[in-house]
């Protein structure tokens, strides 16, 4: 089986001066302020994911955020036609940053009060749920309710990375009686070209996602804003 190797993972990453990669690697992003070409990543990975999610026009998607990524998921959902594309988020200036990004609406949720979650999001979709429901958070709490928030027919996308031992229990006649679709979404595959463009036209916007900036030496104390800071949002490592 085919399994895909990384810079940065299995390869030597980028926190150095300077990186040598395969030029069948790399992508011009010439013209893009470095402050958006940071992005190409994430937004490869999200456009990946949209691209997965085949989203009809004209329908509503549920988007849970927790980093930058569901942010920019959101964004490429709602400037593909997409309805209605209200974000949830446990945390106020996630919820500030996507209004300000052009989401129209932003629901918060609390991250121990699944049910009372389930309930305000049923009532904020109008009773009867949503066509699709993007998790893009890798809580387990959150995956758990994604398939009863959607409608009759439509589609489950989980985006958000879990830990591999992590199970979300859902009721499989549920999914059969109504017909549910389940899919996931994995890194970038080749969606790098199709991200810059969206990066270099607007379509996908960055601006108050930045919340952190280190110097390359200072790289540990970057690692761990991200793991442990509430308020770190998009980490950058400056060389």
């Amino acid at each position: 089986m085919h399994r895909p190797q990384g810079v940065g993972s299995n390869y030597p990453g980028c926190f150095a001066e300077y990186v040598v990669a395969p030029v069948n690697f790399v992508y011009s992003a010439e013209g893009i302020d470095p402050d958006t070409a940071v992005f190409t990543e994430p937004t490869a990975c999200a456009m990946h994911g949209i691209e997965t999610l085949a989203a009809r026009p004209g329908s509503t998607a549920l988007v849970f955020v927790a980093g930058p990524t569901g942010l920019l998921v959101a964004q490429l959902l709602k400037r593909g036609g997409i309805a209605h594309v209200p974000v949830a988020a446990p945390t106020a200036y996630k919820l500030e940053a996507a209004t300000a990004l052009g989401i129209d609406a932003t629901v918060v949720i609390d991250r121990t009060d699944s049910a009372g979650n389930l309930e305000a999001l049923r009532a904020a979709s109008g009773r009867d749920g949503y066509d699709y429901v993007i998790e893009a958070t890798g809580s387990v709490e959150v995956a758990e309710i994604c398939v009863p928030l959607t409608r009759n027919g439509g589609t489950v996308l989980i985006y958000g990375v879990t830990r591999a031992d992590e199970v979300v229990r859902f009721h499989p006649f549920d999914v059969f009686r109504r017909e549910i679709t389940i899919k996931g979404s994995f890194a970038e595959i080749t969606s790098f070209a199709a991200a810059i463009r969206a990066l270099r036209s607007g379509r996908a916007k960055t601006d108050g996602i930045i919340t952190h900036r280190f110097s390359l030496d200072d790289y540990g104390q970057a690692l761990d804003a991200v793991a442990h800071d509430r308020s770190a949002h998009k980490v950058l490592i400056v060389p």
